[in-house]
């Protein structure tokens, strides 16, 4: 699978999930100030958002060190990672 191919399919993937868990009518799933705000809730540490796609990050690497052949992995930590840039840069919240 090339570069562009693999950026594609992850891309594809946040849109497919923004169709499928949106709440906000935006057809945009980012559920990660919630994921935080639940961590933070269970165990009175308070992550970031970047703190929590770079978890997400590490967990998607993890497992590509055991199934270095599971391409939705790659994918997955690609979107994840693009995420991560998106808030960085101010984007959606």
């Amino acid at each position: 699978m090339t570069a562009p191919e693999l950026l594609r399919r992850a891309a594809d993937t946040i849109e497919q999930r923004g169709v499928q868990y949106d709440t906000a009518g935006k057809s945009q799933e980012r559920s990660m100030p919630r994921i935080c705000e639940l961590f933070g809730e269970a165990t009175g540490r308070q992550m970031t958002i970047a703190e929590g796609y770079q978890f997400l990050i590490a967990l998607k690497t993890a497992r590509l060190e055991t199934a270095p052949d599971h391409v939705d992995s790659y994918v997955d930590r690609l979107a994840y990672q693009a995420l991560k840039d998106e808030h960085e840069l101010g984007g959606i919240k």
